[in-house]
């Protein structure tokens, strides 16, 4: 009783004790409830996954033709193959085909989806008769497409943008595919 009256004075009472243990619980409810939501995002290795869509990081241009000379890349020929690299913010999947379109002269190409390790993605084209780029190879902000693939981390598609990394003229990356051949 004397307890009772004490806490009266106070301004507390005992149902205050009882309403911060149900606070409590609520909270420790909604953590498990947000735990168990992110779950899924967690890969198989147990590390945490980042969390959003991945994105480009970077391309590159990974394949070189041979040297001209001691300072200078002669332009790629009819049948050598241009390679490229798209890097993403993290490991992805791909199913299907992506492609990625080279500008070559004035031309519109498309590089074939070749394989696929952690975060990098690799294309490729074969340089055909009548290619010519004396000025080098560029690849658009919007050249990535998925014609009717996935780039996915997660369960979430990747941005196909490639913003930044789009790549201007390349001059080390000259094509002379000379004329086609009937």
């Amino acid at each position: 009783m004397r307890r009772a009256k004490m806490l009266r004075a106070e301004g507390r009472t005992r149902a205050s004790g009882r309403g911060r243990a149900r606070l409590r619980a609520r909270l420790l409810r909604c953590a498990v409830l947000g735990f168990a939501l992110l779950l899924p995002l967690l890969p198989s290795g147990g590390a945490w996954a980042q969390i959003g869509a991945p994105e480009v990081d970077g391309v590159d241009i990974t394949s070189r033709p041979s040297m001209a000379s001691a300072t200078e890349f002669r332009p790629y020929d009819q049948g050598d193959h241009i390679d490229v690299q798209v890097i993403f913010s993290r490991t992805v999947t791909v199913t299907g085909a992506p492609r990625l379109a080279l500008t070559i002269g004035s031309r519109t190409r498309q590089a074939a989806f070749r394989s696929v390790s952690g975060v990098n993605v690799f294309f490729r084209y074969t340089v055909m008769g009548g290619d010519r780029d004396a000025d080098g190879i560029s690849i658009a902000a919007d050249a990535l497409t998925l014609n009717g693939g996935g780039i996915k981390a997660g369960g979430l598609a990747a941005a196909l943008g490639l913003g930044s990394h789009a790549l201007g003229n390349q001059s080390d990356h000259r094509v002379d595919g000379g004329w086609p051949t009937f």
